[in-house]
């Protein structure tokens, strides 16, 4: 089950699609746990630090397996990876129980519900130890490369595969 939390209050449009989206891509349910605030020292300036939001966040019942996924509307202050410094739409813990995504800076109307819905695929991809993958049309395309906009929220069948098999484990 992936248990969906809002950082503060999201809009119910957004929270509702990627829920569908989630348990299109994955197969598991995914349900909406309510909002917890947004924690004090997690700010970069005008932006949230990712990495610390996830591990400051407060958590909401959960069972064996589940995983929970934040939305936010905050801004993410961008990453620095080896590569350089990368803009941050999301981030997961990889094999672990949390990830968030935001939905700063997507746009507005339908077009950045479909965005929100392809980073949320994405970073919950990576919960369930998917990597980056080399279908430009997968939602584990690397999210800073142009071409991962476009498209639906969707996994290519290899990484659907793989995550099938991840979680019959």
């Amino acid at each position: 089950m992936i248990r969906v939390v809002t950082v503060e209050e999201q809009d119910p449009k957004h929270v509702q699609r990627v829920c569908k989206v989630l348990f299109a891509a994955f197969g598991v349910g995914a349900e909406f746990q309510g909002a917890v605030p947004l924690p004090a020292g997690v700010r970069v300036g005008k932006e949230v630090d990712a990495v610390k939001l996830l591990t400051e966040l407060d958590a909401v019942r959960t069972f064996a397996k589940d995983k929970l996924f934040y939305l936010t509307s905050e801004p993410l202050a961008a990453r620095e990876l080896p590569s350089g410094k990368l803009p941050t739409q999301g981030f997961a813990q990889f094999a672990g129980e949390r990830a968030l995504v935001s939905s700063a800076g997507l746009g507005k109307g339908d077009d950045q519900i479909r965005r929100l819905a392809k980073h949320a695929v994405h970073q919950a991809g990576h919960q369930w130890e998917l990597h980056h993958c080399l279908d430009g049309r997968c939602s584990m395309f690397p999210p800073w490369a142009e071409q991962f906009i476009a498209g639906d929220p969707v996994l290519c069948s290899f990484c659907r595969e793989k995550s099938e098999k991840v979680m019959q484990r």
